[in-house]
């Protein structure tokens, strides 16, 4: 499990199988593998990010238990363990557990 890992969630939507997908980037330049487990999800404030405020406060804060549980690095379904965080690239993860209704557009996922 990659402590610290973080996902900025661009969006959430479903496969063709019908499967939830969230459509995220990882944040801070820590890979993020299957296996991860996401526990606090959070916003920031739109001004913060704009004006790249160091250690912003975190919004509408929820705990939340989401294993990575499969990676999808395109939308052809290739599957792929983890995302490089260097590449800057999105990816659809599966996710398992308690709290995917609070995984919204512009929201943060971070792991333990």
């Amino acid at each position: 499990m990659n402590s610290g890992a973080e996902l900025y969630v661009q969006g959430v939507t479903r496969n063709a199988l019908g499967e939830t997908l969230v459509i995220a980037i990882p944040n801070n330049r820590v890979n993020v593998k299957v296996g991860d487990l996401l526990t606090l999800r959070y916003e920031i404030a739109h001004k913060d990010v704009l004006e790249a405020t160091p250690n912003p406060e975190r919004l509408n804060t929820k705990d939340v238990s989401l294993l990575v549980t499969k990676i999808e690095a395109d939308r052809q379904g290739r599957e792929i363990a983890e995302l490089d965080a260097k590449s800057g690239a999105a990816a659809g993860f599966h996710l398992s557990g308690v709290g995917l209704e609070h995984v919204t557009p512009k929201c943060f996922l971070l792991a333990a």
